[in-house]
């Protein structure tokens, strides 16, 4: 032991000195090192990975849209390029096995993804994108899921490729080939319960779905039990957008129809019983061209946006469309129930009809390629709701024998019988109604006017169609504003006095005539 301080210090000095000459173990030394290297290696290798994958994209084209997604071409499919795709992730895993012989690390694909999604968007090309249906040039695409037909005035060919760009999905199936000469009115075949009456205006609406760019009406189909409702959907669903999925019900979140409408051209919901307002509200949005818009995650801010052009069919027992906005753009089709006489065994309806499926599709391309030859000539004198959809409408039939005219009456005679359900289904509606058919004329102030219409209507608890509160009343009306315009009945807001605002309903002594007719003179180029 060290007795002064001196001696102390000297030691002290002999402990740094050993310190500063010391060499640790070479096994010890060898392991830090490798420890080092391999923590490089894996972030090379990780690297080596994404350039690898890089490599392998290199020669594939890359696109972006006017929404802001970013897109990839792998062997004539486009991609969207986002990192959580599965069908993306599975591609790109499997080509990355079969040229090395090793699993992509996650972290290697989601950097490739991220790096090519960035070069899409600066230096993509813009593309317009469609889906199973698109158009170019005044020619319309369907895709069969492999080949194209390519459907001009006149005439309609099948082609292996079309210019324009489609969204493909797992769900999708393919189809045979369409037969020249079919016959679509071989349809009505499997689906003798569908009123005489009506049958012009179905098959019309089912050959305006393979039309883009314009705005499809619902079609609301509604039966008792047995009348064969969802065999009817699953058909169309069938002759327009084949898929795996062929009836789908409503999801629990409505937000979530938001993913349905964007995936499927033709969108077939099975037995439905209610719609909400703000479903009611956001199928009218969509229908009219609305963009969808969905959060990533719902930890974040960004947002993505979703183009869609579907065809929407629903199905139910009873009505189930209340709001007159989405009720306005509905086509209802009552079906009547199969005599027992009339029924087949299932496995035995789906085989014939999938027999009879290239002559019935042929016969919609016919059909269409000579309305696209007559749309040019026509020009409606007086224009519904749903004005471009009643104009192709009017083509068609004429297409199928000179109906035109027969096809408008057929679509304002649905729009007839659309209000008597919106009276028949809203406790206020009803109730204005009733009151102006004795009176004629009628003011008051918000409160006094409800109270009059609810003792008229005598709504039950939980109605949603009649308003709680003076406040609503004012919201109700202005959704039944055009509905009760359409029967002759007019309101206007007054001004306010000491015991509230007045307003003011007045029954006109005749609704305004509808022209049917047509003018021969029409514009000359398609509305693509």
């Amino acid at each position: 032991m060290p007795e002064t301080s001196q001696d102390c210090k000297a030691l002290f000095l002999k402990f740094v000195e050993a310190a500063s000459e010391y060499c640790p173990p070479v096994g010890l030394q060898a392991t830090a090192e490798s420890a080092a290297d391999g923590t490089e290696a894996q972030q090379s290798q990780e690297g080596r990975g994404a350039e690898r994958i890089l490599g392998m994209l290199s020669s594939c084209p890359l696109y972006r849209d006017d929404t802001g997604a970013a897109y990839i071409q792998i062997n004539s499919r486009l991609e969207r390029l986002d990192s959580r795709s599965r069908s993306l992730l599975a591609y790109l895993s499997y080509t990355y096995y079969t040229l090395t012989g090793k699993a992509p690390r996650r972290e290697s694909i989601g950097q490739a993804v991220q790096v090519l999604e960035g070069k899409a968007l600066c230096e993509g090309t813009l593309i317009e994108i469609f889906n199973r249906v698109g158009e170019k040039d005044g020619i319309i695409y369907y895709h069969m899921g492999g080949r194209c037909v390519a459907i001009s005035a006149g005439k309609w060919e099948l082609i292996d490729s079309a210019p324009v760009f489609f969204l493909t999905f797992n769900h999708q199936r393919p189809q045979p080939d369409p037969l020249k000469g079919g016959n679509s009115w071989q349809f009505f075949e499997f689906f003798n319960n569908i009123p005489e009456e009506k049958r012009l205006l179905v098959l019309v609406t089912i050959i305006a779905s393979f039309i883009p760019k314009i705005t499809h009406p619902v079609l609301g189909v509604i039966g008792s039990h047995g009348a064969g409702k969802s065999f009817f959907c699953g058909a169309l669903k069938t002759i327009v957008d084949p898929s795996a999925s062929t009836l789908l019900s409503m999801p629990r979140k409505e937000e979530d129809a938001d993913l349905l409408l964007y995936r499927h051209h033709l969108l077939a919901l099975d037995n439905l019983s209610e719609l909400s307002g703000s479903l009611s509200d956001r199928l009218s949005a969509v229908i009219t061209g609305a963009v969808l818009e969905k959060r990533q995650l719902h930890t974040d801010t960004d947002i993505i946006l979703l183009r869609c052009n579907p065809v929407i069919v629903l199905n139910g027992i009873v009505p189930f469309i209340h709001r007159a906005d989405l009720l306005d753009r509905t086509i209802t089709v009552n079906l009547e129930r199969i005599t027992p006489t009339g029924r087949r065994e299932e496995s035995v309806f789906w085989r014939q009809f999938h027999e009879a499926l290239p002559s019935i599709r042929g016969g919609i391309f016919d059909t269409l390629s000579k309305a696209l030859e007559i749309y040019p000539t026509v020009k409606l004198k007086s224009l519904p709701r749903l004005a471009d959809f009643c104009r192709f409408g009017f083509s068609i039939g004429e297409a199928l024998g000179g109906r035109g005219n027969e096809f408008i009456q057929a679509y304002n005679e649905n729009a007839n019988l659309e209000i008597e359900e919106m009276i028949e289904g809203n406790s206020l509606c009803a109730a204005i109604v009733s009151c102006m058919e004795v009176r004629g004329y009628l003011e008051g102030t918000v409160k006094e006017i409800l109270d009059k219409l609810r003792e008229i209507a005598s709504p039950a608890t939980g109605d949603k169609s009649f308003p709680s509160s003076p406040r609503a009343f004012r919201a109700h009306l202005e959704r039944l504003r055009v509905p009760l315009s359409e029967m002759g009945i007019n309101y206007r807001v007054k001004g306010k006095t000491c015991k509230g605002r007045l307003i003011e309903f007045v029954k006109a002594d005749a609704a305004p005539a509808t022209d049917d007719g047509v003018s021969p003179e029409g514009d000359s180029e398609l509305p693509f």
